[in-house]
């Protein structure tokens, strides 16, 4: 399990409930900018099966720069192999924040869920056998 924020709250949020709930020990915890996460998994072989995703709302409006970068992040992780074939990517975003097949290369919507105003979109590997 792989935890990353860069919000020293936040860390220690996790921590504490890696440590309740007895997963301390199986979990990796960074405190980077998400965005220098590639650069960490570099040559590290690791690859998941689930990568949950839930970035400040603001950072996926349509005139945040940032937007842009985050789906760049999520397509990269597919293209460098850090998600298995039929992994899924799990997207929190609110259910104004809309965005299509196009703001992908390598990445399908296969799924998506509201409850109240957050949406969860769900997104796995274009070439997946499982689609």
């Amino acid at each position: 399990m792989f935890f990353v924020d860069n919000d020293t709250n936040a860390i220690r949020a996790v921590k504490k409930n890696l440590q309740d709930t007895g997963f301390l020990k199986r979990a990796v915890i960074l405190k980077i900018n998400v965005f220098a996460l590639l650069t960490f998994l570099k040559n590290k072989h690791i690859k998941f099966d689930l990568i949950l995703v839930a970035p400040p709302y603001k950072l996926l409006d349509i005139d945040c720069k940032d937007r842009k970068r985050i789906f760049s992040l999520l397509d990269e992780c597919v293209s460098r192999q850090n998600i298995n074939e039929e992994g899924v990517i799990v997207l929190q975003h609110h259910k104004k924040q809309m965005f299509n097949q196009d703001s992908f290369k390598h990445l399908k919507v296969v799924d998506e869920r509201r409850y109240g105003n957050t949406q969860l979109t769900f997104l796995m590997n274009k070439l997946s056998p499982k689609l």
